[in-house]
């Protein structure tokens, strides 16, 4: 299990990687996107959750092309506004 999680600044629409479990910031393969920008991007601009289960093969994430058998990234909102993201693979 591999975890990852971003703060979205809504000023910039820019979402940045904070924290990691089981990697860090620094060795992670992207650790800034836009908002509607690759998973974590979209994630955050559409304010809703993706779930991805029985995955068969390689997925492009913030910690790199992994071989998961599932990816989770959840938004972080309050009052209609996103305030992060967090992604669990």
């Amino acid at each position: 299990v591999h975890g990852a999680f971003f703060v979205v600044d809504n000023d910039s629409g820019v979402v940045i990687a904070t924290a990691g479990y089981a990697t860090t910031v620094e060795t992670m393969d992207r650790n800034r996107f836009k908002l509607g920008e690759g998973l974590i991007g979209q994630v955050g601009k559409t304010k809703e959750m993706l779930c991805l289960d029985d995955v068969e093969t390689q997925v492009d994430s913030s910690l790199g092309r992994i071989n998961a058998s599932f990816l989770i990234i959840t938004p972080l909102v309050f009052n209609n506004t996103v305030y992060g993201v967090i992604e669990i693979t």
